[in-house]
């Protein structure tokens, strides 16, 4: 009898051990990858926008975007009605003058943000330019797995306009999260619950033959071992 009581107790003992291995497992372990990837990233660079200092017209533009500007090179030209009795007229007999906007540093056009013959207000962007030599990578990581990222990672980066893969390392991981908010297909209401994506800056060098530009959509990897 006491043999029957001490087997039984063996084996509820074995079950609630059994048991709570299965909680520990399941809610405590959590897998280890050598990796971190994600496709919410872009290249970022300094974006300087170039502003009409009046209201005119558009009468000239002469880069497209690509185009290398110098600093203090005309990048616009605007038609700007004036009152002075020695300022040309046009067919109405309204005053104007031609206004040159200088660029203020020197760069690569990336947009152009206006068209000849457009009515523009004093501080409407006319071009964007950017330095296309000091470019990096934001890439937005989940908040669950950011803590196993650390500067000076190696980064692989996969750009989808071009096909090519760059080498890059990580920098540092941007304070502040970015709120991620999904909504089911075909339903007007916004779900409560988010994620929460947190910026990582990674810096990269590119010798391609492709021109790479501000707000072009790449792939991630973070090697996290």
């Amino acid at each position: 009898m006491a043999k029957s009581r001490r087997f039984i107790a063996g084996v509820v003992l074995g079950v609630v051990l059994s048991f709570v291995s299965f909680l520990l497992i399941r809610y405590w372990y959590q897998p280890t990858y050598s990796f971190v990837f994600t496709d919410n990233a872009r290249i970022e660079g300094t974006r300087v926008k170039v502003f009409a200092e009046n209201r005119g017209q558009v009468m000239r533009l002469p880069y497209d975007t690509g185009d290398d500007v110098e600093r203090l090179q005309p990048v616009a030209t605007i038609r700007v009605s004036t009152g002075g009795s020695n300022s040309p007229s046009d067919s109405r007999g309204l005053k104007y003058i031609y206004q040159s906007i200088l660029a203020p540093v020197s760069g690569t056009v990336v947009s152009k943000d206006v068209a000849v013959g457009d009515m523009v207000s004093p501080g409407q962007s006319l071009v964007t330019m950017a330095n296309l030599d000091d470019l990096w990578v934001i890439a937005n990581v989940d908040e669950n797995v950011v803590r196993r990222v650390r500067p000076g990672q190696q980064v692989d980066i996969h750009v989808d306009a071009t096909g090519e893969t760059l080498a890059g390392a990580v920098q540092f991981v941007v304070p502040g999260t970015t709120s991620i908010v999904q909504q089911p297909a075909g339903s007007s209401l916004v779900v409560a619950a988010n994620t929460q994506d947190v910026p990582v800056r990674i810096s990269f060098q590119h010798q391609g033959d492709f021109r790479l530009y501000p707000g072009l959509s790449v792939e991630v990897t973070i090697h996290t071992k």
